[in-house]
C-alpha cells in the first residue's frame, strides 16, 4: 500500500530474521541442508 513504517528501513531484528531465513532457503545452513529439495 506504499506507506512508509518508521524511517522506511528495515531494523536489526528483521535483518537477522532475514538473513537466517535466506540462508536456510539459498542452503547456505548446513543445519537444514537435508529440509531441502532442489529442482
Amino acid at each position: 500500500d506504499a506507506r512508509i513504517i518508521g524511517n522506511g528501513l528495515r531494523g536489526s531484528v528483521t535483518k537477522k530474521l532475514q538473513d537466517a531465513y535466506f540462508d536456510v532457503v539459498y542452503g547456505r545452513n548446513e543445519k537444514y541442508a537435508s529440509m531441502l529439495t532442489y529442482i
